[in-house]
């Protein structure tokens, strides 16, 4: 470690010995200058926390925009001179002039050329830059140090200086929020979660300050934001959050943690750095978090998070990284890890279940330690199941061919985890306190996002969902969006007595009545309609399922019934406060994606078209034959209503504008857009193509030509609008507004680089389709 710091701690000596000798000097050499210190003055012997923070923000704002773009001396911004010497860069170990062999005479020079203005301009470019009065010696010393860069070396150097941090602060506004924070959201100094636990062992102050300086950089990669103004004493006490801070004593805990799966993790795994975990822990966070918010952020902890749950979040950020290789290492080691777990507590399981009754006293004082890690499992089951389901969110998403095919390996594993911890919620005494709330919030939220994921997978893989409806009657419906999101237990407490507890049960049942009325019911959260409509995409299809053999379409009284409950799910979505269509709500982008599966579901109920995409293969070739060779749909007055949606789906990226959309929507929409894209595609293009005969054009009903002509105002807003002499009564015609509508949609996910690899194989599929419509 002392070679590794070398290069900038001779530097930090040199400075840190040229200031404190200067000063020396000029008060014993110069004393009329004693006045001018005076003046400027003098020295602290201590920096105070907010030193550079004395002026005000207003005195600051006209020169912060300058500060940007051109060198800014320190003494410009009320830091004099002697401030940039010792006091702001601590050597790591002490040094001194002595030891270094340089005169008096030559610190004295480098220091009036380094306060000059406060720090040089320029690198030293060569030794003509250097002072004449220095020896050659020295120079080349200096410039062997300055020169010598490693990224080790500066995250070393940075590591153990405590002040570095905060000498950043005097450029940025306080008022100005940056993007690398992790809790940028999630900032508040009430959030305070249980203390350290022992197996963390006791930190000196003097370690806990050495590290705590790149724990602060460590997920700020600086912070360039004011400190809070909690008391140190009260930020030692706190729990370290793991998406606070990644310092090296988080990211021990961690190694420690994988060390007991030693026997099964690959010898070729590295556990990231502290800069790559506080990467991708943002990422998670930014771009993966809010479409699935099951994880509570402001109490989960590092020490108390499962290792498993660990590397699948990293592996999720990996993937928004755009870095594939460490996001399949971290994938099948956290895989690993998690079966590994499972199997041992199985094992466990059996070993108690084989003694008797008889001794079981003995065996409890016997096995006393195998008891406690049986507790240790229960308490981990949840968050292996939340990195079980992060993996499989991963694997059905990806294109990795070494991951892909554990998708629905580990569905199976994560159904069964799920209903052994049980399918039923008992609602809290009214005195339980906030860990405990989120820690019960959290369970539950996971278990109804494993129901909603595994019907995304009968959505691409056309499978019945392991986990039905019914099996989840005995569950609550989730919490609103802010009581989840709250960041300190009194505002928690403070919305936590304006909700309303919804059974799942009651709350599905009540949209297939006739009666239903918003007014008289408490509204739903945006999770919670998101659960209601995935329920009603999973009723469609097995009431399609089961009718299948038994006529050629579903029964009249079910699609009546159905067409009931999704027009009161529109009415339950408009009175949720939260509900938006905008990807950046304040409120998460939940609501928004369940506009998405509105549009699935009123496509599923009117065409079914579902086994015809071929989407399980992941081939574009495949899926475009499969749409080519898809029967032809038939046109029904009640199918007009699904086509609507289709053609309103397209009106939106359009309206915003198809190439704005398709450079931003990959960081905003999610999966479920992709799919209801490619749905809406095919349904629009097939009843186009059903159109396009000469028989049915003599047929088309005044209802089918307003939706053909509207289908054509939309397009004519973009780059594929047909010629103006097109006219309905065409077959060319109609199959060119059919192809165009392809890509339209293949267009609008034609952006830099798309995070999900099932995004790209949607627009191809898309594309080739189009020729395919447009060359028959």
């Amino acid at each position: 470690m002392r070679e590794l710091v070398r290069p900038y701690t001779q530097i930090a000596d040199t400075i840190t010995d040229s200031g404190d000798l200067l000063v020396r000097h000029e008060r014993l050499s110069h004393p009329g200058s004693r006045e001018q210190d005076e003046t400027r003055g003098a020295r602290p012997s201590k920096r105070p926390r907010h030193s550079l923070h004395t002026q005000s923000v207003t005195q600051n704002d006209k020169d912060l925009n300058a500060g940007f773009y051109e060198p800014q001396s320190l003494v410009g911004i009320g830091v004099s001179a002697e401030e940039t010497g010792a006091q702001y860069f601590e050597p790591v170990y002490a040094g001194s002039s002595e030891a270094t062999g340089i005169s008096l005479e030559e610190v004295n020079d480098l220091s009036q050329h380094l306060n000059q203005d406060g720090f040089p301009e320029q690198q030293f470019n060569n030794s003509n830059d250097l002072s004449p009065n220095l020896s050659t010696q020295f120079q080349a010393q200096l410039i062997e140090t300055l020169f010598s860069d490693s990224f080790q070396d500066l995250a070393a150097f940075m590591d153990n200086h405590t002040l570095l941090a905060d000498d950043f602060t005097s450029f940025i506004s306080p008022t100005e929020r940056l993007d690398f924070p992790l809790l940028d959201h999630y900032n508040d100094t009430e959030c305070i979660t249980p203390v350290l636990g022992a197996d963390l062992g006791t930190v000196s102050t003097q370690q806990r300050t050495e590290t705590d300086t790149f724990s602060r950089l460590g997920s700020r990669l600086p912070s360039l934001q004011p400190d809070d103004d909690t008391p140190r004493a009260l930020q030692i006490a706190r729990t370290v959050n793991l998406f606070e801070r990644i310092s090296t004593q988080t990211r021990n805990v961690f190694i420690a943690k994988l060390e007991k799966f030693a026997a099964v993790v690959p010898e070729s795994f590295q556990m990231p750095s502290r800069l790559a975990m506080c990467r991708y822990l943002t990422a998670y966070l930014k771009g993966f978090h809010e479409h699935m918010p099951f994880l509570h952020i402001p109490t989960i902890s590092a020490e108390g998070c499962c290792i498993e749950l660990v590397l699948a979040i990293a592996s999720i950020g990996a993937q928004y990284c755009f870095e594939p290789e460490r996001t399949v290492q971290l994938f099948q080691t956290s895989h690993i890890i998690a079966r590994e777990r499972i199997r041992r507590h199985d094992a466990l399981s059996v070993s108690h279940a084989s003694h008797s009754d008889n001794d079981r006293l003995s065996r409890e004082r016997s096995s006393h330690n195998n008891y406690n890690q049986s507790v240790q499992y229960n308490e981990n089951t949840i968050q292996t199941a939340q990195a079980l389901l992060l993996l499989m969110a991963e694997a059905t998403w990806s294109n990795h061919r070494t991951i892909l095919r554990e998708a629905l390996a580990i569905q199976s594993i994560l159904a069964t985890l799920v209903r052994d911890d049980g399918l039923k919620t008992t609602p809290l005494p009214e005195n339980t306190t906030w860990e405990n709330w989120a820690t019960y919030e959290s369970t539950k939220r996971t278990k109804w996002i494993v129901f909603c994921f595994f019907n995304l997978h009968t959505i691409v893989y056309n499978i019945p969902s392991p986990i039905l409806s019914s099996d989840v009657d005995g569950m609550l419906l989730p919490c609103q969006f802010a009581t989840f999101r709250t960041t300190s237990e009194n505002k928690w407490q403070t919305l936590k007595d304006k909700e309303h507890e919804i059974w799942f049960k009651d709350a599905f049942s009540r949209l297939f009545q006739e009666s239903f009325n918003t007014t008289h019911i408490a509204p739903n959260s945006t999770l919670g309609n998101y659960i209601l409509a995935h329920a009603l995409i999973q009723h469609i299809y097995l009431v399609r399922e089961v009718s299948r053999h038994r006529r050629k379409d579903m029964p009249e009284e079910d699609i009546v019934s159905i067409e009931l409950a999704l027009r009161n799910w529109k009415s339950m979505w408009k009175h949720t406060p939260d509900s938006s269509i905008d990807p950046s709500n304040p409120a998460g982008p939940v609501s928004f994606n369940s506009t998405a599966l509105l549009r699935l579901a009123y496509i599923r109920l009117h065409a079914d078209i579902g086994p015809g995409r071929a989407l399980h293969t992941r081939d574009p070739v495949q899926i475009s034959n499969a749409f080519l060779n898809a029967q032809i749909i038939s046109r029904t007055p009640r199918l007009l209503r699904a086509v609507l949606h289709s053609a309103h789906a397209l009106s939106i990226p359009v309206r915003i504008g198809v190439h704005l959309v398709a450079q931003t929507q990959n960081f905003r929409w999610s999966i479920q857009h992709s799919l209801a894209t490619l749905e809406c595609a095919f349904l629009l293009s097939k009843w186009l193509e059903a159109l396009s005969s000469p028989t049915a054009i003599q047929t088309m009903t005044p209802g089918e030509h307003r939706m053909v002509m509207l289908v054509k105002t939309i397009l004519d807003e973009t780059d594929f609008a047909v010629p103006s002499n097109f006219t309905v009564g065409s077959p060319a015609g109609m199959k060119l507004l059919s192809a165009n509508v392809l890509r339209v949609w293949a267009k609008i996910f034609h952006g830099p680089a798309q995070i999900w690899a099932i995004v790209d194989i949607v627009r191809v599929s898309l594309e080739l389709c189009a020729d395919l419509v447009e060359n028959m």
